[in-house]
């Protein structure tokens, strides 16, 4: 009985460990590409997680003025409006 609880007390602790190491390896590169985005990075809405991450992208990499990732499609300085808030 107690090897029994053993086994799921280590499948448990697998399971969520591979969803830790998931979740960092997301993030990661989603941090990755707000800080250093180059030019010729291909960005999109789904890049991020709500409007508000990708409207402070926008701004940060020269907002209305420049759009150099083409994230306002109807040129309102709102990006990703289909994103949740």
């Amino acid at each position: 009985m107690v090897k029994n609880g053993f086994l799921w007390t280590v499948i448990t602790i697998s399971i969520f460990m591979f969803l830790l190491l998931l979740n960092y390896s997301v993030d990661f590169e989603y941090i990755q590409l707000r800080e250093n985005p180059s030019f010729n990075t291909k960005v999109l809405c789904s890049d991020f997680l709500t409007q508000e991450d990708a409207q402070d992208f926008f701004i940060k990499n020269g907002g209305p003025r420049l759009d150099k990732y083409k994230l306002d499609k109807d040129k309102d300085g709102i990006v990703c409006e289909s994103l949740p808030k």
